[in-house]
């Protein structure tokens, strides 16, 4: 996940007004629901927290130039409705005119996700998000700079470039989390002749020895879990 969100990061910087490189302090809008939705700020802050700081790396070592990157945390409601999409707009009108963002990441809620996406096409200001699949949003005349990451075709790249052919799943059966991305990962695995050992959550007594399992069938790792993720990544 962290991965994924420093692309988005990195697609902001090509994607946003071509004035923002010329400004040494770019902001953007990080916009989610509220607690308790399944995509809120628990799961998809901590990812943006590290990416960022990964950028930040980088500048300091003078790979990225001239810049600073940053961002402003929004929610909109709890719940992914009509009912909710209005606060999405006017949240992202807020963070427009008075905030002056370049670019925003999210929302991650496809009703939500449109409201935003029609002013920042009058805006001409980027949208990326990694769970914007309504139908609507590929009309590139209406949102001509919206995007959206398809995690599983991102992978399936990454894997070509480092020439890996063997990758260790870890998930929960079932759950929101895993219906959304596991299909879609295990089918571009196949398609690709990566080959994928999956391993299920509850088959072991602890996401330390679930961990171990996997290492030793496969370099390459990836979950749906988000305490393995941090396990991964702190390791």
């Amino acid at each position: 996940m962290a991965i994924m969100m420093r692309i988005l990061i990195a697609t902001f910087l090509v994607f946003a007004s071509a004035d923002c490189f010329y400004k040494p302090d770019i902001t953007v809008a990080l916009i989610l629901n509220d607690r308790d939705f399944r995509l809120d700020e628990t799961y998809l802050k901590p990812p943006v927290d590290i990416a960022l700081s990964k950028v930040d790396e980088l500048i300091e070592t003078g790979v990225y130039v001239n810049f600073s990157l940053s961002y402003i945390f929004e929610v909109t409601t709890n719940t992914c409705s009509e009912a909710g999409k209005n606060n999405a707009a006017g949240r992202s009108a807020e963070l427009y005119f008075n905030r002056k963002i370049v670019a925003f990441l999210g929302p991650p809620c496809n009703i939500h996700t449109v409201s935003t996406a029609d002013l920042a096409a009058f805006w001409n200001v980027p949208v990326i998000v990694g769970a914007g699949t309504s139908g609507n949003l590929e009309d590139k005349t209406r949102f001509p700079r919206f995007r959206s990451v398809a995690i599983a075709k991102f992978f399936r790249k990454i894997f070509r470039h480092f020439r890996w052919t063997r990758c260790a799943v870890m998930v929960a059966r079932g759950g929101f989390h895993f219906v959304i991305t596991a299909p879609d990962m295990l089918k571009v695995f196949q398609a690709t002749n990566i080959n994928s050992v999956t391993f299920y959550e509850k088959d072991f007594q602890s996401s330390e020895k679930m961990l171990d399992q996997a290492s030793q069938q496969a370099r390459s790792k990836w979950s749906t879990l988000k305490h393995v993720q941090v396990k991964v990544y702190s390791t």
